[in-house]
Order: C-alpha cells, then sequence, then structure tokens
C-alpha cells in the first residue's frame, strides 16, 4: 500500500523523520476499527521489513521527528491498544527481553570459559 492508498473514512497520522537520508522519512498511521498501518519512506520498509522509525513512534518515543505534531506520538499510542498490532508488539519485545538475557549469560559463560582456559577456578 502505498502512502496515498488508504482506507475509506481513516483516523490518519503522518510524521516526518529524520534518518540517515538528507530528506526526512515520511512515517505515515492509518487506523480504521482495530487495523493499524504504518508505513514509512525508508528503504526498509520499502522492501517489507519493520523499520525503527515505525518502532520508535509506536513504542512512544519522540526522537528524530522534524515535524511539528510531537503531541500526536501519544495519539499512536492509544491508537496501538486494542489494534491487531498489540499482540505482535508485545510478542516481539518479550522475544527481545529473551535475545537480552540470553546474550548475557552467552557473555557470562564466554568469560568463564576464559578463566577455565587460563587454569582458573571458576565459579
Amino acid at each position: 500500500m502505498s502512502l496515498n492508498s488508504t482506507p475509506p473514512n481513516p483516523k490518519q497520522i503522518k510524521f516526518l523523520i529524520q534518518g540517515s537520508e538528507t530528506e526526512p522519512y515520511e512515517v505515515q498511521f492509518t487506523k480504521q476499527g482495530n487495523i493499524l498501518i504504518g508505513l514509512c519512506t525508508c528503504e526498509a520498509a520499502k522492501n517489507g521489513m519493520i523499520c525503527k522509525h515505525r518502532l520508535n513512534l509506536l513504542a512512544g518515543s519522540h526522537d528524530n521527528i522534524v515535524s511539528d505534531n510531537h503531541n500526536e506520538v501519544n495519539i499512536l499510542k492509544t491508537w496501538v491498544t486494542d489494534s491487531t498490532v498489540e499482540p505482535l508488539l508485545k510478542q516481539m519485545n518479550e522475544a527481545q527481553t529473551t535475545i537480552d538475557k540470553a546474550t548475557k549469560e552467552l557473555k557470562t559463560a564466554k568469560k568463564k570459559l576464559a578463566q577455565a582456559l587460563f587454569g582458573r577456578r571458576v565459579m
């Protein structure tokens, strides 16, 4: 779906987000019923991937917004509630927490292995 094609009678919010390119990216969210559509003009989104611009806004971040509608981030957060996106965001956040915990455990295990390989006693 392009940024100009939206369902009839949608609620819509557009943000300009300064990314790595000279021109800001346009991020648009459209809500109709419990459907929340988020589009971005960055390359990741154009290639069908999730982008940090949409994720940051969905998380309530005001970072890198160059449009004058910072307050609409709070509206967006209410749109997420009871949308089809909400349980998927929760699932993604839980998976990230699991990865972070595993990464910490791996770092600890590597440190212990390194100590053991130097003949040190490992606790």
